[in-house]
């Protein structure tokens, strides 16, 4: 685990990441030319960009792609019954 510390005029804060981890930032700065706050800040934003989910009313809802196959409640209840769960 490596443990960096970063100090910005506006907010400083410590990380404490896995060695891959930090070996992703790295190369990620490297190659962007960025500073290693800098890759941190883009790797976040396009890890969140990414995300397909969100919170309406206190439920998780997720947002698929238009040509995603269409999930329905026996689809949900064969993974249910793959993993020995019940609902």
């Amino acid at each position: 685990m490596r443990v960096f510390e970063w100090n910005h005029w506006h907010m400083s804060i410590t990380l404490a990441l896995d060695d891959d981890v930090a070996e992703i930032v790295k190369d990620h700065a490297a190659v962007k030319n960025l500073s290693l706050d800098g890759a941190v800040a883009d790797l976040v934003r396009r890890g969140a960009a990414r995300s397909a989910t969100r919170l309406e009313n206190g439920l998780v809802i997720f947002d698929l792609p238009p040509d995603s196959p269409v999930v329905t409640a026996q689809h949900v209840q064969d993974l249910l019954d793959a993993e020995d769960l019940e609902y």
